[in-house]
């Protein structure tokens, strides 16, 4: 998230209007056609709703749809699963999201 933060304010207005983020090659991002001078790279973070757990050590994400307060839910994937073996991980942070 502090990449994501970095790299999104480290670009002007300007190259925030034209999709032209200065994004490392290894960070997750996508490429939108039709921006205004052509296409647009522009840096992606993505956020699911599921179960961690923790067994027969590896740790595993399992998809479930979010709570809603009678509001719609969009662009959930329900069939996102993963397994990370403890071998994968190399650290495990927590992450406070700063007041707006």
């Amino acid at each position: 998230m502090e990449e994501h933060s970095r790299i999104t304010k480290s670009a002007s207005w300007f190259r925030k209007l034209l999709g032209r983020f200065d994004c490392p090659p290894e960070f997750p991002q996508i490429n939108l056609l039709g921006g205004v001078l052509g296409s647009a790279k522009c840096p992606l973070v993505y956020f699911q709703y599921g179960d961690v757990t923790v067994e027969e050590g590896a740790l595993n994400f399992s998809s479930k749809r979010p709570k809603s307060s009678g509001g719609t839910v969009s662009g959930h994937f329900p069939e996102l699963q993963f397994q990370l073996r403890g071998e994968q991980i190399t650290s495990i942070e927590a992450y406070r999201f700063p007041d707006p």
